[in-house]
């Protein structure tokens, strides 16, 4: 039997295809389709049902199948858009590392989204729970991005002002074309969330996909997750700076009430006693940050120069006990040409550190609340009066009565005053850039004092090679006065192996964390004591080498004659002490152990 291909139009009105429940055979197919239309589908059905006040017993049991991505309404004053995780719902699948790095376009090495790993193992069981018996071994993954934070480290820190809340979501954005990739930020951020992109010689970070959640759309993450373990929320900023750790509240995370974030890990069941993160015991070495290291050595032994140089104007201005001049009787002023050029090249340093050095002008915006902005303008002033004194200096020299015509002579002294403030001024602004982080080295008073005592360490002997280079090469008839013949050139001289000694103390007190057993701290002391224990071992001897055993000093000091030119023992002094600072540096960056959420960059 065979089957026309059409059925002629007559025939429609007869057709009795296989008719849903409650359809009379025969009907005709427009009352069919109709009635069709009328029923409902599953997940019609269950919005009826959900909907109905009065089956409140369903609503209650199926609460935990369906729940909405985002609000359905927009912040209000006072509060903001945040990422709410259920932790009993992430598998750690990483679907949302993945739906994140492709909606953004990140580059391979860019992750802005991760999945870390909380863990109790048998180990840890047995040293942390021992009074409770039957604890398993358990773990938990925890997905993490941006907490985009009540009162962010990144925005707080930013010199060019390249963060900003956005008014109407309260999601933390950072602005590409203000950014000049200094990367401070990540040094500021509890939870190290920024990536530096050499590519693009910028700073990135997630912006809880702002572009989506103002169309009326999930984040890229909380769209990927197949468990729905990943939600956008509104909080409460007075409440979340009121209680931070309430929905905050994991093993080993960075403590919150620096920064307030207002992402909430939630979880029913609760997790068990004695988890910590897998990467908890993990020893690792942070960033170099190698032009920051030559930097900030080179600007301190310029700020420590300068020091020595402006003391006797200082101490005479404010009646202290006078000092000699602490530069040889020279018809062209070497010294301070020196130490002007030795400013502007720290200063030029300073630029290759930049993703973006032709935007270094911006430095200064954020001078209100950022500490680097603060650093770049003590540094820009010291520049600017060590360069006019300098300039001054030439111009007495070449006859043109400058120092007459700004006031006379007894300018010279104020403005060798204010080069030596700002020196001191330069150091203190630059140690509070680091000290104003949550890593935990940094954050003491003792960062203060390292960076002082390398100005001093590197000053010293540099202002010595100098006056030797002036007295010994370019102006060999005036030896006369040499600074090795002023009573106070020689106490500060037999003052640097006490100096390197104190120093030496104060880097090796982390080692007193040694025995923790976790912690920054403890991980630092186990850098030190482990895979850079060779590079303290340098460091240790090269400071020893380069002023404990002072050949200068024998020679400058005590008049004991050595063989060879008197300029090779201060300036092989010099090279030592250098070379030594420059390792204390590289330690000073690698064991700086930076906060973490779990999963965390490696």
């Amino acid at each position: 039997m065979t089957t026309p291909d059409r059925l002629p139009l007559a025939s429609l009105g007869t057709l009795t295809p296989a008719s849903p429940a409650g359809s009379v055979p025969g009907e005709d197919l427009l009352d069919l389709l109709l009635a069709e239309q009328q029923s409902l589908t599953a997940a019609e059905r269950f919005a009826v049902r959900h909907d109905d006040g009065t089956d409140a017993a369903f609503r209650v049991e199926n609460k935990s199948f369906y729940r909405d991505l985002i609000p359905l309404r927009t912040p209000g004053p006072g509060e903001q858009y945040a990422f709410e995780v259920d932790l009993d719902r992430c598998t750690g699948c990483k679907a949302c590392v993945t739906a994140c790095h492709n909606l953004n376009g990140l580059d391979d090495d860019e992750t802005w989204r991760a999945v870390g790993v909380l863990q109790r193992t048998s180990a840890t069981d047995s040293l942390k729970t021992a009074s409770q018996p039957g604890h398993k071994p358990a773990h938990q993954h925890v997905t993490t991005a941006c907490h985009h934070c009540a009162d962010p480290g990144c925005a707080q820190g930013c010199p060019t002002l390249a963060y900003e809340k956005d008014p109407a979501t309260g999601a933390v954005r950072h602005l590409d074309d203000q950014c000049f990739g200094c990367q401070y930020c990540i040094l500021k951020c509890p939870y190290d969330v920024p990536q530096y992109n050499p590519r693009r010689g910028i700073v990135r970070k997630c912006d809880l996909c702002v572009g989506r959640l103002r169309a009326g759309e999930a984040p890229a993450c909380a769209q990927a997750c197949p468990t729905q373990a990943i939600r956008v929320t509104v909080v409460d900023l007075h409440a979340v700076r009121r209680a931070p750790a309430a929905a905050f509240d994991l093993p080993d995370v960075p403590d919150p009430s620096r920064v307030h974030p207002t992402t909430r890990y939630v979880s029913r069941r609760g997790l068990p006693p004695g988890m910590e993160t897998v990467d908890a015991a993990q020893i690792r070495a942070e960033h170099a940050h190698h032009p920051l290291t030559a930097m900030l050595v080179a600007s301190q032994a310029a700020a420590g120069y300068w020091a020595i140089l402006a003391l006797p104007s200082l101490l005479s201005l404010t009646g202290g006990f006078p000092l000699p001049a602490p530069a040889p009787a020279t018809p062209f002023p070497w010294l301070e040409v020196f130490g002007a050029a030795g400013v502007q090249a720290a200063l030029g340093l300073s630029l290759l550190h930049l993703g973006r050095p032709w935007l270094a002008w911006k430095a200064f915006l954020g001078w209100r609340r950022s500490w680097l902005s603060r650093e770049v303008i003590a540094f820009s002033a010291f520049a600017g009066i060590t360069s006019l004194y300098a300039l001054l200096r030439v111009g007495e020299w070449y006859g043109g009565g400058m120092l007459s015509a700004f006031g006379g002579k007894g300018l010279a002294p104020l403005i060798a005053a204010a080069a030596g403030m700002a020196a001191c001024a330069a150091v203190y602004a630059s140690a509070m850039v680091y000290r104003d982080t949550p890593r935990a080295l940094w954050a003491s008073r003792a960062t203060v004092w390292r960076f002082a005592l390398t100005s001093a360490l590197c000053g010293t002997p540099a202002w010595l090679v100098a006056s030797r280079i002036v007295t010994d090469v370019l102006n060999p008839a005036v030896m006369s006065a040499t600074v090795a013949a002023a009573p106070s050139a020689r106490v500060l001289w037999l003052m640097l192996p006490f100096l390197v000694v104190v120093k030496l103390v104060l880097e090796s007190s982390v080692l007193r964390h040694r025995d923790e057993g976790s912690g920054p701290l403890w991980k630092a002391a186990q850098l030190l004591l482990g895979p850079l224990r060779a590079c303290r071992a340098a460091r240790i001897a090269l400071g020893l080498l380069g002023a404990g055993a002072l050949p200068f000093v024998l020679s400058g000091v005590l008049a004991i004659p050595l063989p060879g030119p008197a300029l090779l023992w201060p300036t092989l002094s010099l090279l030592l002490i250098a070379g030594g600072e420059l390792l204390e540096r590289h330690l000073f960056f690698v064991t700086a152990v930076a906060p973490r959420m779990p999963g965390g960059r490696t």
